[in-house]
């Protein structure tokens, strides 16, 4: 196997780690904006938004991602670490899809098979 792809393997638990919190924080983002979107006047979505504990889960899942992204990016390439980290759209769909109803079409599904191939071949350079 690729003397480059061994790493890459090796660290994939921080990677799903690291898609797995950055679907957390959208998500959580998502959820706290909608709540905080029923607030009256013109700062009154600011203040529901900042005493949400869903927007805390997101800044939560958002500095951990970060740790792990240093982390990836302190053992691989910049070059691999950023397409590889595209992974998350795979997450993000999938949770969409899950957690808050979303529809998910077939150009989505067929933009994440081509996302897919683009990661591969990337990682497989």
């Amino acid at each position: 196997m690729n003397s480059r792809v061994m790493p890459l393997i090796r660290t994939g638990g921080a990677w799903v780690f690291l898609a797995l919190l950055e679907a957390g924080a959208q998500v959580s983002m998502k959820l706290a904006a909608a709540d905080a979107s029923a607030g009256d006047g013109a700062w009154a979505p600011l203040g529901v938004l900042l005493q949400s504990p869903l927007f805390l889960l997101s800044i939560l899942c958002d500095a951990l991602g970060f740790l792990v992204w240093m982390a990836l990016l302190a053992r691989h390439d910049l070059s691999v670490v950023v397409p590889v980290s595209a992974s998350s759209y795979f997450t993000i769909i999938l949770a969409s899809h899950y957690i808050l109803a979303e529809p998910f079409s077939m150009i989505q599904i067929a933009g994440l098979v081509l996302i897919g191939f683009g990661i591969v071949l990337i990682a497989a350079e």
